[in-house]
């Protein structure tokens, strides 16, 4: 098979089958070898929908304990300020803010995302797409609709963990 479409994850698709690059990528992120990785890809802040401090919020609150890490990785037309701010107000995520999502994706055990290419991505890569949808407000060009992502709220957001566990599955058909 050969990707054609989305270009840009060429390179990432082959590297998706490289065990030395996610040695080295994991070991980048002071990430330890077993430590699981949650990757919260947001839309521009000005195109989130909902509140994004109350997603931020719920997202901390549920990691809160548990042994895996999560990385916050900003839009990349996202000014400058607002890595700065999300960083001192959530010391607890790894935040980035420039560059692709797409190497942090493929580390990760599950990707949450919004209304973006993201989620498209995120399967692409094998992983879990949630649309985390803290607000209840709903989500544009939902994915979670199509049957293909999960759409998690604050008030189901224990169904995060079903997903990290395998029990929550999507219909494959």
């Amino acid at each position: 098979l050969k990707v054609c479409g989305i270009s840009h994850l060429d390179y990432w698709l082959q590297a998706k089958d490289t065990p030395g690059w996610h040695k080295q990528a994991r070991a980048e992120l002071g990430l330890q070898p077993n430590q699981q990785l949650v990757v919260f890809a947001m839309p521009l802040l000005s195109r989130f929908e909902g509140n994004p401090q109350e997603a931020l919020d719920a997202v901390r609150d549920w990691a809160l304990g548990k042994p895996f890490r999560v990385l916050l990785k900003l839009h990349p037309f996202q000014d400058s300020s607002a890595e700065m701010s999300i960083k001192n107000a959530y010391p607890g995520f790894l935040v980035r803010s420039t560059g692709e999502a797409a190497p942090y994706m493929l580390l990760s055990d599950m990707v949450l995302t919004q209304h973006s290419t993201v989620a498209i991505e995120a399967l692409a890569f094998g992983k879990p797409a949630v649309e985390f949808d803290a607000s209840g407000v709903g989500i544009l060009e939902s994915k979670a609709q199509e049957g293909v992502a999960f759409h998690v709220t604050k008030k189901n957001i224990g169904d995060l963990d079903r997903i990290f566990a395998g029990e929550l599955k999507l219909d494959e058909t």
